[in-house]
């Protein structure tokens, strides 16, 4: 299950460098982190756990 706090303290800086890694841009990095986890707090009962959290996070940090 995801937990907005715990999985925000535990993966913000590895959503944040993959996303920096996308645009090499530090500021839209920054909000497409921040977006990234709205989004999945938004969708936490559509996470089945199929996979691991993180594969999760990323599916949504590049489709944004």
């Amino acid at each position: 299950m995801f937990d907005l706090e715990q999985d925000y303290a535990h993966y913000h800086n590895n959503i944040y460098r993959f996303i920096y890694f996308l645009t090499f841009d530090e500021a839209l990095a920054e909000d497409l982190m921040q977006e990234t986890f709205i989004r999945a707090h938004n969708a936490r009962q559509s996470f089945r756990g199929q996979s691991n959290t993180l594969t999760w996070l990323r599916t949504i940090a590049r489709n944004i």
